[in-house]
């Protein structure tokens, strides 16, 4: 499967004309992840196969499910409610939001993560308070979805009640992901072996709210300042001893990959992190600090873009607009 506006392709390989997507989305697609014999594809979209363009009741912001043979999912958000009652998502809130990236936990649960701040979800209760009104959630960049693309949701949580003759206001249905980074673009996220979630990207800040001092309206939110990259728990509570340095990154982050011992190798437009050299391309070790042992010599005279690590035969890929790697000619790969 490829992915994205453009593609380039050499070698004895043609398009399968039997593909069912003719049209596509109308947005960049930046990620994907397969659930049994269907796949997730995650971009910068609102539509697909111009299914909403055809029927309004079928909503594909960001995230859009589709079978081996390219048949799109037509859930209406409305319906086929799974089975701890959860109504399917409508994607995310904006126009100018994007999932970056998306991954899947052992219970079978998803973390999604990119540029977006909230997402819709319908209706809480049935009661004249709430009825008609779509309630929508901070999400901070970050958060996880069930199958059916709906939020994980911690139900009747206690909040602060400003109005205690409408008892209801003192309960309230919230993220089950209480972690986030405010507006900040979340450019990879990945779930390590131990269900543990790894955040990278121009980071500076993170965010989690206490409901013990928010009401349904506004959140009261705790922050802790970051850099770079941070390790949460898969409720994203932040670990504070995973990367106890001050720098991180100082350009850009482009792409990450989780080796299996833990490490983190990132990749982007950088010179150094936390303060020591680091030409383009940097390894964590599993406390998320600069690895010294990873020996690559001068790294990469230009951006990397794209990092693919292979676990079978332990190898790493890496793409961008660099000539040399450690001084060796290297056109780009």
């Amino acid at each position: 499967m490829f992915y994205g506006p453009r593609f380039t392709v050499e070698g004895n390989v043609t398009v399968d004309p039997n593909f069912g997507l003719t049209i596509g989305t109308n947005g960049p697609v930046f990620g994907y992840i397969q659930t049994g014999a269907d796949y997730f594809l995650v971009g910068s979209f609102s539509d697909i196969e111009q299914t909403t363009a055809s029927n309004s009741n079928f909503k594909y912001n960001g995230i859009a499910k589709i079978n081996k043979n390219g048949g799109v999912y037509k859930n209406r958000w409305w319906e086929n409610n799974d089975s701890d009652g959860n109504t399917p998502g409508r994607g995310l809130k904006g126009l100018n939001t994007s999932i970056l990236s998306i991954s899947r936990f052992s219970n079978g649960k998803y973390l999604i993560s990119g540029n977006f701040d909230e997402q819709y979800v319908g209706n809480k209760d049935g009661s004249n308070l709430t009825k008609g009104i779509d309630y929508e959630y901070g999400l901070g960049s970050i958060t996880t979805i069930n199958e059916n693309t709906s939020l994980q949701l911690l139900k009747n949580v206690d909040v602060v009640n400003p109005t205690p003759e409408f008892p209801e206001l003192g309960k309230d249905d919230v993220p089950m992901f209480n972690g986030g980074f405010p507006n900040q673009v979340v450019v990879k996220s990945v779930i390590t072996a131990d269900d543990k979630v790894i955040a990278l990207g121009n980071l500076n800040l993170y965010a989690s709210a206490d409901y013990s001092k928010s009401t349904r309206q506004t959140r009261f939110y705790n922050y802790t300042n970051v850099k770079s990259v941070a390790k949460m728990d898969q409720f994203g509570v932040l670990d504070p001893t995973y990367h106890t340095g001050t720098g991180g990154i100082n350009g850009i982050i482009n792409d990450a990959a989780l080796l299996e011992n833990g490490k983190l190798i990132i990749v982007g437009s950088f010179s150094s992190f936390d303060g020591v050299q680091a030409n383009n391309i940097v390894r964590l070790d599993a406390n998320g600090n600069y690895d010294s042992s990873f020996a690559i010599g001068t790294g990469a005279n230009g951006q990397i873009s794209n990092i693919e690590y292979n676990a079978q035969y332990q190898k790493i890929i890496i793409t961008g607009s660099f000539t040399t790697f450690n001084g060796n000619p290297h056109d780009g790969v």
